[in-house]
């Protein structure tokens, strides 16, 4: 009983020394490692001029783009998240893919649609124009933004907890701006 005493006071005295320290604040530690960023940003413009048209499509045109950042592992277990603005435009970011309804002269719809896609190593935006007489590439340049993400970040949008449409949400929560590879 003696020895269990003892042993208290030794105990509750290393506890109280412990959380007593004062006395002024030492000097910084040595900055860690830059690890790799779950999530990689890539910016570029697609000129009119660089549009390449799928053969035996009607009014579709692709751009393929090659990217270090889209591994094995980001196709298999993560995701691409792209956006769009024109090349004159200083606005916010458009999610793709994306469609946009006109009417000719005579009222018949067609459409402007842009689809992405990623494989290994590549990025790919596709462009279909319906027009009925006469598609044409985009009337102006645009600019692409690319977000490769995986582990940790991509596990919070499986989750739902980034809505993935909303360009200044994923700019929040993933800190666009400072750790995006352009």
């Amino acid at each position: 009983m003696k020895k269990l005493s003892t042993l208290m006071i030794v105990m509750f005295a290393v506890i109280f020394s412990i959380s007593s320290c004062a006395g002024p604040e030492g000097p910084a530690g040595y900055d860690g490692y830059d690890g790799e960023s779950d999530v990689k940003s890539i910016v570029y413009t697609i000129n009119r001029s660089d549009w390449q048209a799928v053969p035996e499509e009607w009014g579709m045109w692709q751009h393929i783009r090659n990217s270090r950042f889209v591994t094995p592992d980001v196709v298999d277990n993560g995701c691409v998240i792209f956006y769009m603005r024109s090349n004159n435009a200083t606005g916010t970011w458009g999610a793709l893919p994306y469609t946009a309804n006109f009417y000719t002269e005579n009222d018949v719809q067609f459409a402007h649609e842009f689809d992405v896609w990623h494989g290994d190593g590549h990025l790919e935006i596709i462009f279909r124009d319906t027009h009925p007489d006469k598609p044409e590439v985009p009337a102006s340049d645009i600019v692409i933004k690319a977000m490769i993400i995986s582990g940790t970040a991509y596990n919070m949008i499986e989750r739902g907890e980034v809505d993935i449409n909303d360009y200044d949400a994923v700019e929040k929560a993933f800190g666009a701006g400072s750790n995006f590879a352009r």
